[in-house]
This record gives structure tokens, C-alpha cells and sequence, in this order.
């Protein structure tokens, strides 16, 4: 604890001569400035303002006759007080420190009556506190606020000091007063506040470039929240990254062409800070992301002493930074400081790269490619590159072989009769579904490998040019080597591939009775599609492979159960549908009697033919079954999708047994008539005729047309 006689508030927040950062809001972006607090001016506070900070607040505690300072910066407030000091300040200052000297010496002692004077002295210093910010407040509001211009605050003035020194806190008064000289330097800004949900600060430039370029940590939501608003994306979709109607750009464009060539990067900046009004931080964002986005082609010129570095890599070799290695660009402390000339020169066209310059393109092409000097000699180096591109190349073609090879055998088996291979998705029109050129990523994996094609080169300035001719986005090189490397796999293992393909498309599965094994194959069918196979963020063939392996298994004992309970239920489904046909043939005949009246069982006869045929017997055993290669029994070349019809035979038995028991009653109607009239045959006794008349059930499987004859006579 000071013992000084100045209000705490000076003390620990606002020392003398000490420049302490404050903050201020202004039309959605949140600006740092700095107080200094001081008895006497020094030149060097009127100097233009630099970097991050916009605005400087000089409160000065005495006040000279003819004071006019040296200010260089519309941005820069001088405050100075009224004339004179009152007896009062003079009594309030001395009572003050000799109350905080006493509090001191109670601090250390620890009874009730220690306390009761702590608390009493603690309220007395915050009283005497109060009435030193009371009297400095009408003090500088009765003073004048000096800026560049020849005019000067003071009392009569429309922004008058008393307006700025209200009240007891001093951050209030340097908020107004920050406030005041920022709305005066940019009465407006080349961004929309209105669509800007808080305000921008500091630490949103570094956020939005990681979620622009979908770096790792880059938060998701925050370019839906400030694109619109910054006009790096449009109010429609806030989602993507799209700044073709941002004013910033137009203005760094028009500012570009205005400066000699290359423009110099320290003076890009301060336009974009000094005069438009951005932030540091998202200065530097805009002019990264412009040098990103702008046709032809610019560089950024580097500082040889620059710490910049891609994500994830070591620091940049070479002195120049091209559009394409932006969205890897790690953000740099550096960005948005005191002094940008550290690390960035100049932005201007393309110029002839050195080895060093190249090197984060060549060493992804050729890993183990090095920095090297002036001295050093590079032709080792440059013939390893070379050599790496032979072997790419070797690998390319026969990349292309291998799909091409898949692709023909996925049409094969399309000409077969086998469905091809479409996306599992529910709102994919597959009715008119080609091989690979329109699966999943299809497209994708042409182009990817189209860009590869075009490497090519016999040194290294030719190999970089053909590789930033190929690839505006330097990320899309590395995803399509990792992509060639996958297919170089995949080709050592095409047999198997193709067995799995074949096996999966054979393998049929209903999905009303198996919805799990249905979605694996589904799944899997998708994944072994060339395009999938080969997709950079797919997944490889040695963990399809145990997928496949684990879908065999399922597949294997969902089978055995099903073939050994079919191959039960086929006696049974047999010998019904066999009475069923009998029973059938049986009232087919008895319609044929126009003595029995109407024909019964009408369409009877199509139900029972429209009955699917039952597979053949198998007397393969479960433990028999090998459904490692081929996904049915080799025997009986069942599958999962077949059944026996035994619901819809057991629904059909009633009906027929109705239309048989409605003709035998019919006939035995009219012999138990013919009986008791005395008109029937007199082989037989009377009353065995009534018997075996009135129970003709057998009929069912015993009449023939000898049968019907010999009842035709009988009812004639």
C-alpha cells in the first residue's frame, strides 16, 4: 500500500508518466488506446500514433501560460486543468496520506479496537478520495482539451470538458474522450456494425482465419456470428466464407494500384489502420486473406528475420509468402503489432522464386528437402526431386490402371445382373445410378488425380510453377499425395478387393427381416466403391477388410439358421400344398357336375399356381455350409430372401376346404334324396347307402374321373 496523497484510483491504475492501455467501443469494434498522466508534456507523446494504438490521452496536473503542444495526430487529446489549486486540494492531500500512513500501522494488529479503527480510517480514506476526484473533476472540466486542430475545448465548447470529467471515475472520462476523438477520426467504417452482434475485438482475427481455413481449434460459429457484419460472408449463407462484396477489399484493391509496385506491406497497413480505421489484428486479417482470394496471382514479400510458420510444419524457409499458403498459415504474434516491417515487406506479382521460397511445395512432393544457403550447393537436392517425380508419375499410371480395372469390374457385374454400388442415402434418386463417376466422391477423386497429371518439370523452378499452376489451394496437394498413396495400397490388394465387392453384392439380405445385416452391407457396398476406397478421409482397405471379415460371420450364422429352419419347414409346406392341390383338383371336378348346381372355390385354381415353388431338399448340414467365398449353400443355392410361402398355403386351406365341403354336402344331399325314394343302386343296404352318403369326405383324395363317371350314373 502507497502512502501518497493522491486517490487510489491515480495511484494503482494511472501512475504519473506511465502509459496505461485502456479500451474503447466504437461503431462495433472494440479500439486500445493509452492515459498518461503527467506534470509536464513531453514532445515525444504528440508523435503520429503507431500500430495498435489509436488514441493517446494526455491529462496533464498543472497548467502553463501560452502551453501549446506539438500534436501530430488528430487521435491525440491533451487535458489541462483549470488555473490554480485550492487550499482545499492542498488540506484534502495531506489528510489523506497521513490517513493511509495510520491505517498502515493498524494493519498488523489483530483485536476488536484494531478493527473498529481500520473500518473507521478505511471509510474516512474513501470519503477524502471522493472529494480529491470531486475537485479534480471541476478542475479539468473547468480546463481545456487540446487536440491538432488550431480549435480547443473549453468551457463554451459543444463537447466541452465538462461533459468528458463528469462524475468521480476517471475511466469514464478517458472512455468519453476516447469515444469523442475516434468518432471525429472515423465517422464511419467499411464494415456494417448493425449486422455485427458484439462487438469485434482483438482476438477474433486469429479465431477467424483458423475457422475460414478449417484450421484445428478454429471455432465453427464464429463466421456465421461476424461474417456478415465484416463482409467476409454474405447475410444469406453466414456459414461460408465468401467476401465478394466486401468494401475492405475494394478499398485494399484501389490502394494497391495507386502504390509503385510491389506496394510497400508497412504502408498497406497503416492505410488500412491509420486512415480507415481497423484494428490491427483484422487489418492484417483482410490484407492476408485478400493476397489469398485476388486474381492474378500476388506475393508477399517477407522479412528475412520473419517467424512465420504453417500449421503443423517448421518455420517458412524462403522470404515470400504466395496466396496459396495462406489457409496454412499459422497466425503469428507479430500480426497486427507496434511495428508489421518485422515480419512482412511488401505485397506485389509473382517473381521468380529461389529454392528456399519453393521449399514448402517441393518438400511435400519430395519429404526430406532442405533449407539451403547461398553457399550451398542445390543439385542434390534438385536431382532428388526429379527422381521423385519419375517414381510419382509411375505411381499415377498405375493408380489409373487400378481404377479402371475396378471400374470395369463394377460394370461387369452391372451387365450380370448385380446392383451397382450406389450411396446409402434415402434422398438419392438410384434409378439411372452409373459406376464410379457418380458414386460418392466420384468427381472428386478424377479431378484429384487430373491435378496430379499436370506436375511435372526437370528442375525445380519448373516443377514449383507446374505445381502452382495445378493447385490455387497449396492444402489440396497434400490431401491428393495422400490420396496417391492410398491407391499405390489399394492395387497390391485389388484381388481381394474384388472377391469382397462380388461377395457383398451376392450376399442378399432383406432388410424387413435383417435391418442390421441389411445397413452393414449397405455400408460396406458404399465403402468399397473406388471413389470411397481411395477418399482421403475414408477408410483404408486393411479395416475394410475386418469389416468384411466380421460381416462374413454375421452373414454366415444368419444363414445356417435360416437354411436349417426353411429346410425344416419344406416337408411339412410339401405335404399341404399336396392336399391342397388334391382338395382343389377334387372341386374342380365336382364342378364339372352340373347336378351339383354352381361351380365353387372360383380363382382358387390362381391362388394356389401363384404360390412361389419351394427350393429344392438340401441334406447339407449347418456344420457343412461353407460360406466363406461364396454367400449360399453350393447344394441347394438358397438364400436369405427366400421363404416358404406357408402363411399365405394356410390362408388358402380354409377356402378350399369350404368350396370341397360345400360340394360334398351338395352330393350327399341329393343321394341321401335319391336313397330314401327308393331310386338308388340295390348292391348296397339301404341303410349302408344312408351312411356312407351322408360322408363323402374322402372324396378329397380318392376321386378320379372313373369316380366321377360312375357318380354321374348314379345321379342320372
Amino acid at each position: 500500500m502507497t502512502l501518497y496523497g493522491e486517490p487510489e484510483v491515480w495511484l494503482e491504475q494511472f501512475p504519473l508518466r506511465e502509459p496505461k492501455s485502456i479500451e474503447c467501443d466504437h461503431l462495433g469494434l472494440r479500439y486500445t488506446g493509452e492515459v498518461i498522466r503527467a506534470d509536464r508534456w513531453s514532445s515525444s507523446w504528440g508523435a503520429p500514433l503507431e500500430g495498435d494504438t489509436f488514441f493517446r490521452i494526455i491529462l496533464l496536473r498543472q497548467r502553463r501560460a501560452e502551453f501549446s503542444p506539438d500534436i501530430r495526430d488528430s487521435r491525440i487529446a491533451v487535458c489541462l486543468p483549470g488555473a490554480g489549486l485550492s487550499r482545499q486540494h492542498s488540506r484534502l492531500t495531506g489528510e489523506l496520506a497521513t490517513t493511509r500512513e495510520t491505517r498502515a500501522v493498524y494493519l498488523s494488529q489483530r483485536d476488536t479496537q484494531a478493527d473498529l479503527i481500520r473500518r473507521t480510517l478505511q471509510r474516512r480514506q474513501q470519503e477524502l478520495e471522493e472529494e480529491l476526484l470531486a475537485e479534480e473533476s471541476i478542475r479539468y472540466s473547468d480546463g481545456r482539451v487540446l487536440t491538432m486542430s488550431t480549435e480547443s475545448t473549453g468551457p463554451d465548447h459543444e463537447n466541452s470538458p465538462a461533459a468528458f470529467f463528469t462524475g468521480l471515475d476517471p475511466a469514464s472520462w478517458f472512455c468519453r474522450i476516447a469515444g469523442w476523438l475516434l468518432t471525429r477520426a472515423y465517422p464511419t467504417l467499411p464494415i456494417n456494425h448493425d449486422a455485427l452482434p458484439r462487438t469485434v475485438t482483438k482476438d477474433d482475427a486469429p479465431s477467424l482465419h483458423r475457422a475460414i481455413f478449417q484450421q484445428a481449434g478454429g471455432p465453427t460459429a464464429i463466421l456465421e456470428q461476424l461474417g456478415p457484419g465484416l463482409g467476409l460472408s454474405l447475410p444469406g449463407d453466414p456459414r461460408a466464407y465468401d467476401p465478394s462484396q466486401s468494401p475492405v477489399f475494394g478499398l485494399i484493391r484501389k490502394r494497391i494500384a495507386s502504390e509503385p509496385v510491389p506496394a510497400k506491406w508497412p504502408a498497406l497497413f497503416g492505410y488500412l489502420t491509420r486512415d480507415v480505421g481497423l484494428t490491427g489484428p483484422l487489418a492484417t486479417l483482410f490484407l492476408l486473406l485478400y493476397l489469398h482470394r485476388e486474381k492474378p496471382d500476388l506475393e508477399l514479400r517477407l522479412s528475412p528475420s520473419h517467424r512465420l510458420a504453417l500449421v503443423g510444419g517448421p518455420p517458412l524457409a524462403g522470404t515470400r509468402l504466395g496466396g496459396d499458403l495462406v489457409p496454412l498459415l499459422r497466425w503469428d504474434d507479430a500480426f497486427g503489432g507496434q511495428d508489421n516491417s518485422v515480419w512482412a515487406i511488401s505485397i506485389g506479382p509473382v517473381t521468380e522464386p529461389d529454392w528456399n521460397d519453393a521449399l514448402p511445395h517441393l518438400s511435400t512432393l519430395s519429404p526430406g528437402l532442405a533449407p539451403v544457403s547461398v553457399e550451398q550447393e542445390l543439385q542434390p537436392q534438385e536431382q532428388t526431386l526429379v527422381r521423385r517425380l519419375d517414381a510419382l508419375a509411375a505411381e499415377l499410371a498405375q493408380t489409373q490402371e487400378l481404377i479402371a480395372l475396378l471400374e470395369r469390374a463394377q460394370e461387369l457385374r452391372g451387365q450380370m445382373g448385380y446392383p451397382i454400388n450406389t450411396p446409402v442415402d434415402t434422398h438419392v434418386d438410384t434409378d439411372a445410378v452409373t459406376p464410379v463417376a457418380s458414386a460418392q466422391g466420384g468427381g472428386a477423386l478424377t479431378a484429384s488425380l487430373g491435378r496430379l497429371s499436370q506436375i511435372s518439370g526437370r528442375d525445380f523452378r519448373s516443377i514449383y510453377q507446374s505445381v502452382r499452376s495445378a493447385y490455387t489451394d497449396y492444402r489440396l496437394l497434400e490431401e491428393d499425395l495422400s490420396l496417391l498413396h492410398q491407391l499405390s495400397l489399394l492395387g497390391r490388394s485389388a484381388e481381394d478387393i474384388l472377391k469382397a465387392q462380388e461377395y457383398l453384392e451376392s450376399a442378399s439380405v432383406p432388410p424387413d427381416l435383417y435391418p442390421a445385416l441389411s445397413v452393414d452391407s449397405q455400408v460396406l457396398r458404399e465403402a468399397l466403391t473406388p471413389a470411397n476406397l481411395v477418399h482421403v478421409r475414408g477408410r483404408t482397405w486393411g479395416a475394410l477388410e475386418q469389416e468384411v471379415s466380421r460381416f462374413k460371420t454375421d452373414f454366415a450364422g444368419a444363414y445356417r439358421i435360416h437354411h436349417e429352419d426353411l429346410q425344416q419347414a419344406l416337408p411339412a409346406f410339401q405335404r399341404d400344398r399336396e392336399l391342397a392341390r388334391r382338395k382343389l383338383a377334387a372341386v374342380e371336378l365336382l364342378n364339372s357336375l352340373p347336378e351339383l348346381g354352381e361351380p365353387a372355390g372360383a380363382g382358387l385354381h390362381d391362388s394356389l399356381s401363384q404360390l412361389e415353388e419351394a427350393p429344392p431338399s438340401c441334406t447339407v448340414s449347418k456344420a457343412q455350409l461353407d460360406l466363406e467365398t461364396v454367400p449360399w449353400c453350393s447344394s441347394c443355392r438358397l438364400n436369405l430372401e427366400t421363404s416358404l410361402p406357408s402363411s399365405a398355403l394356410a390362408r388358402l386351406l380354409p377356402a378350399i376346404d369350404g368350396a370341397l365341403d360345400a360340394k360334398n354336402g351338395q352330393l350327399s344331399n341329393m343321394l341321401v334324396e335319391r336313397i330314401l325314394h327308393g331310386q338308388a343302386d340295390g348292391r348296397l343296404d339301404d341303410f349302408l347307402k344312408i351312411v356312407q352318403a351322408s360322408d363323402l369326405s374322402a372324396l378329397a383324395t380318392t376321386l378320379n374321373q372313373e369316380m366321377l363317371d360312375f357318380i354321374r350314373r348314379l345321379l342320372a
